[in-house]
């Protein structure tokens, strides 16, 4: 065993000599190696010899030699189908152009997808569109990602591609995180991210509500580091890549407004940040005084925080605004316009009938404009939305003939919901009815005066019209 070349700390062998021992050994006595016994001592050179059979040597080269063919199959056949790197790492060798069409065709597919879903067939056009909403979300992700990076390496993109990023990937963690617990997570099995705190903070950045001290206080603190990278994407300290005012900055305040206005109530998603929205409102005011839209958004704000007759003003602010601005000026009649109006409103609904134009089915689809409606505006849409919330601050204030002249223009002019708009109608004609019988509606009719019985009956004609106009 003395020929053996054996290291300092007997951790490497030198395979040569032990191949000649071993032969020796062999034609000694013809005794394999592994039944010899072992000699008396510690046993380490027994070890050693026993440790250099042919067959274990053999058998750990293969081993060997086997992994290193996986692992170049593997390192040819990811260069092959290029996943070396991320995705992402391709705007980097774009140019400033390439990037920005990158954005655009990502909008492009949402935007389409959400036309078709709207014109086509409800659930089969959403299955169908669903690859192109994929596509461009996973667009803006990859845009994301490369915006945290080049924020990671201390470079500075163009803030119309950081505020088009923010706005797609804003909106969608903002309206993805509103669904089901149950279809969100698989949402998110399918390569989606439903993040609301993330999504509202890009869209502040973006609107320029962080850089703001007025709104930067108001907004609190911003999310946790860990949801500011994604995708593979570093980023510095867990900080956003930050954003001036940029190409769709104001559509990320838009988007933020009608999350605080509309859905924080309607969907139940939390209290609303009110004082936020106070400061936002007042500013985009004072900067845009004849924004319809900055002029609803007030509108509801002030219908949300109770304040109905300020918001009926606004609501009839919106209602006149513009060109050709929807609607008879009776739309807008005060309650102390007299009985002329309530009398020529009674007497228009004591003429419904049944007929057999209303019982026909409306198409499905966006509403059609109606007759008689050209040289309307072109905001005709948000008018008549203006018309539908002004009748309900008109109900809660038990203005029951003012509301009805209302749901009563947008039953003859507009065709989202005429079922909707017609048992309004009937609901405020009976209040109305009741209010004439003092408050409690008579057992009998026998008694009813003239007016009574006319209103009763437009009461009754209005309820047998509703099923005829429902839509399946």
């Amino acid at each position: 065993n003395s020929d053996i070349s054996v290291s300092e700390d007997r951790s490497e062998i030198d395979p040569a000599l032990l191949e000649a021992k071993y032969s020796e050994l062999q034609e000694s006595d013809g005794t394999p190696v592994g039944d010899r016994a072992a000699p008396a001592g510690d046993g380490s050179d027994a070890s050693e010899l026993a440790l250099d059979r042919p067959q274990q040597r053999s058998w750990a080269s293969g081993i060997a030699s086997m992994a290193d063919s996986v692992i170049g199959a593997v390192r040819t056949s990811t260069q092959a189908i290029g996943i070396s790197k991320p995705e992402w790492h391709t705007l980097k060798s774009m140019t400033v152009t390439q990037r920005h069409a990158e954005l655009v065709h990502a909008e492009a597919y949402l935007l389409r997808a959400m036309l078709n879903v709207a014109m086509g067939d409800g659930m089969l056009a959403l299955l169908k569109e669903g690859w192109h909403v994929r596509s461009a979300y996973a667009t803006y992700r990859n845009c994301y990602a490369y915006v945290q990076d080049a924020h990671a390496h201390g470079e500075r993109v163009d803030d119309h591609f950081v505020s088009g990023t923010y706005l797609g990937m804003g909106v969608f963690n903002l309206v993805l995180s509103m669904l089901p617990a149950k279809l969100l997570r698989f949402i998110e099995l399918v390569g989606f991210t439903a993040d609301r705190r993330l999504g509202l903070e890009l869209l502040a950045i973006a609107a320029g509500w962080r850089t703001d001290p007025a709104t930067a206080e108001l907004l609190g603190p911003p999310p946790p580091a860990s949801s500011s990278a994604g995708n593979g994407a570093k980023s510095t300290n867990g900080a956003i890549h930050p954003c001036g005012y940029g190409l769709r900055s104001e559509f990320c305040g838009l988007v933020l407004q009608g999350y605080h206005v509309f859905l924080c109530n309607d969907l139940f998603l939390g209290y609303p940040n009110f004082p936020l929205v106070e400061v936002v409102l007042r500013r985009s005011l004072q900067q845009h005084p004849n924004g319809l839209l900055y002029i609803y958004f007030e509108g509801r704000f002030l219908m949300t925080r109770t304040s109905m007759r300020d918001a009926i003003e606004r609501f009839g602010e919106l209602v006149r605004k513009g060109k050709g601005a929807v609607g008879s000026a009776r739309s807008s009649t005060t309650p102390q316009a007299g009985a002329s109006a309530e009398s020529e409103l009674i007497t228009e609904l004591a003429a419904i009938q049944v007929s057999e134009s209303e019982r026909e089915e409306p198409a499905v689809g966006l509403p059609q404009p109606s007759a008689g409606s050209e040289g309307a505006s072109d905001w005709r849409q948000l008018q008549y939305l203006g018309h539908w919330e002004r009748s309900l601050c008109l109900m809660a204030l038990g203005r029951w003939l003012d509301a009805a002249e209302g749901f009563n223009l947008l039953r003859n002019e507009n065709n989202w919901n005429k079922a909707v708009y017609t048992y309004a109608l009937a609901c405020c004609m009976w209040e109305h009815y009741l209010t004439l019988c003092g408050g409690v509606a008579p057992v009998t009719t026998a008694r009813l005066t003239e007016e009574q019985q006319r209103v009763l009956g437009i009461v009754g004609s209005l309820m047998e019209l509703v099923p005829t106009l429902k839509r399946r």
